[in-house]
């Protein structure tokens, strides 16, 4: 793969791979020319992008020649592209319709070479939901390794099936866990007693043992990540990676916190305390308005903090409701509240398949069953497709 963020590939980055003799390797391929005439082209195509998808992922580069004794990048004629766009969207359907399961997003990135002539990069991401399989014609799985593409045999996929059901359990496993703590109050940080607002985020690669942040990274200013609902903010290193916290640092509990894991997990937790009436009454209280905007929020801070550390979708995020049992919707004119009879609320799982995911549009259905929880057909504050801060 080349080394370049796929926004900043520029003509002077292919040049010094030809300069410097740059050769194909498993995150890596060159192709001449690309042609889409026949079912064998199509095929060819498609074998190259899935076995990315199915090995470490890597960069196709279009309009490249190679030296055929080294492999090494030795030209970039270019191919013909008169209009970019509907081009890019037959290769798109192509893979749409024959590759099972559906990929995650293959991002192309086209590069001028004057009139109608381009070098285009297609960036494959190592795929946690395959293997993928090529369906045109008669259906084979492709891996690759330094070599180039291989067909896949049995050992190989039942490796493949093994690792992506595996990682998924492990995602599950870790969010019941970090969930286990924060209920019995043994977390980074002490809580204050109240219903808590629970979201993390988990990209598929820190099961995979491909991330590993440093201290530094998680401390600098573009990842930093304030407490939910919090206008205050203390920092602090903990075991687990860094934290900020809302309270004064004498106080040994906390509203709320947003803990950011070294292995690229982000855990965000709020409480909502109880309330004291003049009579002496406690009251508890949900605000369904304030639990979607938290949770909105939580997805907005996430994905502007993954894309500034570099980690990539896939991912899964999970929104939960711990003790809240006995609590209510706070009174207004939206129907008739309820109270939640149990004491935790598991939301289905968000998955996030790449950066284009919009928290302000893509989570109504996650905010329709939180309010079914409560008794409501739905929220009420998505209007004109997006979500809208409740007046």
């Amino acid at each position: 793969m080349i080394d370049v963020p796929l926004s900043k590939i520029d003509l002077a980055t292919i040049d010094a791979l030809i300069s410097n003799g740059v050769t194909e390797s498993q995150t890596l391929d060159f192709k001449a020319d690309l042609s889409l005439t026949t079912p064998d082209d199509k095929k060819e195509f498609l074998k190259d992008v899935s076995a990315f998808a199915n090995a470490a992922g890597g960069d196709l580069v279009l309009g490249v020649t190679q030296d055929k004794a080294t492999g090494a990048a030795n030209g970039r004629p270019g191919i013909a592209i008169p209009k970019f766009d509907s081009w890019m969207q037959t290769l798109e359907n192509l893979l749409h319709s024959s590759i099972d399961p559906r990929l995650p997003a293959v991002a192309f990135h086209p590069i001028p070479l004057g009139g109608d002539l381009f070098v285009v990069v297609l960036r494959i991401r190592q795929s946690w939901y395959g293997p993928h399989r090529v369906e045109l014609g008669r259906s084979k799985f492709y891996g690759r390794h330094s070599a180039g593409v291989f067909e896949m045999n049995v050992t190989q996929l039942r490796n493949a099936f093994t690792l992506s059901d595996t990682l998924t359990k492990r995602v599950q496993d870790f969010r019941d866990e970090r969930l286990a703590r924060i209920v019995s109050n043994a977390g980074a940080i002490g809580l204050k007693e109240g219903a808590k607002l629970v979201v993390h985020a988990c990209p598929i690669a820190s099961f995979a043992g491909q991330i590993q942040l440093s201290q530094s990274t998680l401390q600098s200013d573009g990842a930093l990540m304030t407490p939910l609902g919090s206008s205050g903010t203390n920092f602090s290193n903990v075991l687990e990676g860094f934290m900020t916290y809302s309270g004064r640092e004498d106080d040994p509990t906390s509203r709320a916190y947003t803990l950011s894991l070294r292995n690229g997990v982000v855990e965000f937790v709020t409480t909502f305390t109880p309330t004291q009436t003049e009579k002496g009454t406690i009251q508890r209280y949900l605000w369904l308005g304030d639990v979607e905007a938290g949770m909105i929020s939580a997805f907005d801070k996430f994905m502007k903090y993954y894309k500034f550390v570099g980690i990539t979708p896939p991912l899964y995020a999970f929104v939960s409701i711990v003790d809240a049992l006995g609590y209510d919707v706070r009174r207004d004119s939206y129907g008739r509240p309820q109270p939640l009879r149990r004491h935790d609320l598991m939301l289905p799982e968000v998955e996030v398949t790449d950066e284009s995911f919009d928290c302000y549009r893509e989570l109504k259905p996650t905010c329709d069953i939180l309010w079914n929880a409560f008794g409501y057909s739905g929220s009420p504050n998505f209007r004109s497709g997006a979500w809208r801060r409740p007046t």
